[in-house]
Formats: structure tokens, C-alpha cells, sequence
């Protein structure tokens, strides 16, 4: 008999999801729940906390990315179009307020890259073309083997906090 080791994890995205988690089932791998849910974990504790300095502000999953760089929120629902036009889709946008500069967020684009969509050469490609143009809009990506997010998500989400508050 076949027993699935996530079925606590899927359980309680379940009963997350169900309590309003906003954005949850847009999520689109069991991966992607466990940051999302780490991330906003994170960002409540922080805003629990009144943390000064650079700070999550937002939590966005599968955010487009506009042909001209700006970031387009998901659709109210999974399955409906975006709102305007979209070059790509990054699994999550998180902006970091900075309390010297109110007026700039710092934009971290992380992608959970599973082996099934990020190991040919055609992929890699790809994901290097990305990179090269959410730099050119000031947007930093950042790259997560989906297996080390499953493993220790701690540590995934104090490295993009690095990132984000450097």
C-alpha cells in the first residue's frame, strides 16, 4: 500500500486554504504551498513584531510579469486570464518595503525549480533569458532546487530574507 509521507502537509493546506488563506490555490506544487506558507508565517510574525528596516511587504505566487516589466497579481481564481498581457510567470514575487525609502520595494523573483521543468538545456536557456530581463527591471530573481525547499524551507526562506533585506 502506497502512503503518501506529505499527507499532513496537504492536509493542513487544505484546511488553510479553507480558512482564507488568500492566494493558497494558486499555488501550484506541494513546494510551492510550503514557502507560501512559510513566507506569510514570516511576514505576519514580522508585522506582529513592527519590524524597522526592509520587510516583507507582500507575498505574491504565480505573479506575471508584463512584456514591460511590471508585475501583474494573478486572477481572482485559478484558471481565469490575467488582466493584461504577461511575457512570464514566476512562481513568487516578494517585495521588501525599506523604511529609509518608502517609495522603492525591493522585488525578489524566486522560482522553485523541479526537475521536470528546469534540467534541459532548452530550460536552462530559458530561465537564463528570464533572469536577464527581470535584472534589466530592477526585479532579482533567485533559484531554489524544489527538492531543498521540500527538505528545509527554513533555511530557503532565511536566504531570500537575506537577499531581500540586503
Amino acid at each position: 500500500e502506497f502512503i503518501d509521507i506529505r499527507k499532513p502537509e496537504l492536509d493542513l493546506f487544505e484546511s488553510l486554504k479553507k480558512s482564507g488563506m488568500p492566494h493558497l490555490e494558486f499555488c501550484k506544487s506541494p513546494t510551492e504551498k510550503i514557502i507560501y506558507v512559510w513566507l506569510s508565517v514570516y511576514l505576519t510574525e514580522a508585522l506582529m513584531r513592527n519590524c524597522s528596516g526592509k520587510l516583507v511587504r507582500s507575498v505574491i505566487p504565480q505573479c506575471g510579469i508584463s512584456p514591460q516589466g511590471n508585475l501583474v497579481h494573478p486572477p481572482e481564481k485559478p484558471g481565469l486570464s490575467y488582466s493584461e498581457p504577461i511575457r512570464y510567470k514566476i512562481d513568487f514575487i516578494i517585495l521588501f518595503s525599506d523604511s529609509e525609502n518608502p517609495d522603492t520595494d525591493v522585488r525578489v523573483a524566486v522560482e522553485l525549480d523541479g526537475h521536470d521543468f528546469h534540467s534541459s538545456k532548452q530550460d536552462k536557456k530559458r530561465d537564463e533569458e528570464r533572469n536577464r530581463f527581470l535584472l534589466s527591471k530592477l526585479i532579482i530573481p533567485v533559484h531554489f532546487p524544489a527538492s531543498v525547499a521540500q527538505q528545509d524551507p527554513k533555511k530557503v526562506i532565511d536566504q531570500i530574507i537575506y537577499i531581500g533585506s540586503k
